[in-house]
């Protein structure tokens, strides 16, 4: 046979010039991986001091780019965090939970409009118009089951038994919805929860085995798993820890006792989580209709768009459009962020839940512009325009002489803090007067809260501070307002006596010793509110109103009569009834 020579001098060609740009790309690698180590190690390093710690990963084009740990994943045993150690990533699952449904419409075998309780029986009436898409889209109006666990009395850190059938039996017995099905986006874990069920229902399996089959079976992630059941063995666990006590290097251990699926429960590693972006990123075993469905937003029933889709939300971060979701539970904190136009995804794990944890954000707001120095790309997200030219000044609260305090939110059931570090900046805090994020300045009015895309906007009223929060999916007003105690117990005496809900099989009992105010559940001890509370959430205002930690109580009262009803609430749910009783 005759060898052409032109022919294998263009193949020699070819080979020399393929060999060059492996060399090219793998030169870009390890030059991208070394910045990657750069900032983490700058960012993490300091943060664990022979404490809990992080996993970080950061895929590149369906690939891993980097990943990196630190910290301890077991302080008893003092032994390493490693990137491929095993997390509990909490309301990530749900984008698992998301992607078996739309398997399943695909299939045929359900549809969103579906009403749940054609899967799901013995549910309250109210539950009868609610279709697949609600309580995927968290439109439903079902309230959060985890805060209905804490105003029944149970262990204000959940760290009580709770299996999956247990949860579906109290979100059962709620006769009342927060709102009309499909009139209002409200983050509902219990919509997740009733979905494991009609997943169950229709495969005849256990959510567990639904999931080994249906998802980490295809994409090989084999290290993952479905914790149904706390006490199994878990190889390569990582425990998860909460501050503990007044040293800041004092921690307690998270127990997880929770077996709920659905909403959560799944165990996975870095490496297992970059073949699942893999696949949302370009799939090749679930069909690009899958992706797109995935990918699709919710509305509600007058056709406004929420921010939520398949267990995915969109924010912009450094003029990038970011597809994320977060997770959380106890000690363990997890985010995951795609980058779908620079091809990057990253995720960060938190075995620690202080005010150190929340880093994920502060990450990928770095990790972005490694990537954009070469890539141009067209913002897709509306923002406004000086959100876009942030340059991490954080709020000093010096600034804002007198903005320090308590806000009252009343849509929500909560109140809000402004408090200031040790380092002098502002930070945000939640209505339990725990950390919730570190404020960007924008300008002097408006901030950027962190972690998340938050907007804040600073406005004084008659000599007080007041702020509006936004976000895509809510907005809200915030109050500064007088957190002081009444003057006397006997401003008090309307509330004394005890208050029944059928709905959470439960009561609270307000009562008197010795110009002492005590509340208690039917499964507690008593709780001082009044005059000398130990628990520092206890907030009062007013004589009707007073947050014990885990939500706000208000009392339904007149001058001239004691009060006849008891609602308790917090950010999740409103409106959950105490009614007078006898003792």
């Amino acid at each position: 046979m005759q060898i052409n020579p032109f022919r294998s001098i263009a193949l020699c060609f070819l080979l020399i010039a393929l060999i060059l740009t492996l060399e090219v790309r793998g030169a870009e690698h390890n030059k991208l991986s070394t910045q990657l180590s750069q900032i983490a190690d700058e960012l993490f390093m300091p943060l664990v001091d022979d404490g809990p710690g992080f996993a970080i990963g950061v895929f590149h084009q369906g690939r891993i780019l980097f990943k990196a740990s630190y910290g301890y994943k077991n302080l008893e045993e003092q032994s390493e965090f490693k990137p491929d150690d095993l997390f509990y990533i909490a309301s990530i699952s749900k984008q698992f939970t998301a992607g078996i449904v739309f398997q399943l419409v695909n299939e045929g075998r359900v549809q969103l409009s579906d009403r749940i309780t054609k899967y799901v029986p013995n549910l309250p009436q109210a539950y009868e118009s609610i279709t697949i898409s609600q309580l995927l889209y968290h439109t439903s109006g079902v309230r959060e089951y985890t805060s209905l666990m804490l105003f029944r009395g149970d262990d204000s850190r959940l760290q009580n038994r709770m299996s999956g059938q247990h949860a579906l039996q109290l979100i059962s017995q709620q006769n009342t919805l927060d709102f009309e099905p499909g009139s209002q986006f409200r983050y509902s874990s219990s919509g997740y929860v009733l979905l494991a069920r009609m997943i169950e229902t229709i495969e005849n399996q256990s959510f567990r085995s639904v999931v080994e089959k249906r998802i980490f079976g295809p994409l090989r992630m084999e290290e993952s798993h479905v914790d149904d059941d706390h006490g199994d063995v878990i190889e390569n666990r990582v425990i998860s820890y909460q501050p503990g006590g007044e040293s800041s290097s004092s921690w307690r251990r998270w127990l997880k006792h929770f077996d709920v699926v659905g909403d959560g429960g799944v165990f996975t590693t870095i490496s297992d989580m970059a073949k699942w972006d893999a696949e949302l990123r370009d799939p090749q075993h679930f069909g690009e209709q899958w992706k797109n469905q995935m990918y699709q937003k919710g509305s509600l029933i007058d056709g406004t768009e929420v921010n939520y889709a398949g267990a995915i939300q969109y924010t912009t971060i450094n003029k990038q459009l970011v597809q994320w979701h977060g997770g959380g539970m106890g000690g363990y904190v997890s985010d995951f962020f795609r980058v779908p136009d620079l091809d990057i995804s990253v995720v960060v794990f938190a075995n620690r839940n202080d005010d150190k944890a929340f880093q994920g954000w502060h990450f990928i707001r770095q990790v972005i512009p490694l990537f954009t120095q070469t890539t141009p790309v067209e913002v897709t997200e509306e923002l406004p325009k000086d959100e876009n030219e942030l340059n991490f000044t954080y709020v000093q609260a010096d600034d804002y002489p007198g903005i320090q305090g308590a806000y009252f939110l009343r849509e929500k059931n909560n109140r809000q803090y402004l408090r200031k570090r040790e380092n002098g900046q502002l930070a945000l805090h939640d209505g339990s007067d725990q950390f919730m994020a570190d404020l960007i300045k924008v300008n002097h009015h408006k901030w950027l809260a962190s972690p998340g895309d938050q907007i804040i906007t600073i406005s004084k009223v008659n000599g007080r501070y007041e702020f509006n929060f936004k976000a895509d999916n809510e907005s809200y007003t915030a109050y500064q307002y007088d957190d002081s105690l009444p003057q006397s117990s006997e401003d008090l005496n309307h509330l004394i006596g005890r208050y029944c809900s059928k709905e959470l099989e439960s009561w609270i009992e307000i009562s008197q010793q010795d110009g002492r105010i005590f509340y208690r559940h039917d499964k507690g001890l008593p709780t001082e509110i009044y005059p000398s509370p130990k628990d520092s959430r206890i907030n009062w205002n007013s004589r009707s109103i007073v947050w014990v930690g885990y939500g706000m109580f208000e009392f339904d009262w007149s001058t001239d009569q004691p009060s006849e009803q008891l609602t308790v609430g917090d950010f999740r749910v409103s409106g959950v009834q105490f009614n007078r009783c006898e003792p």
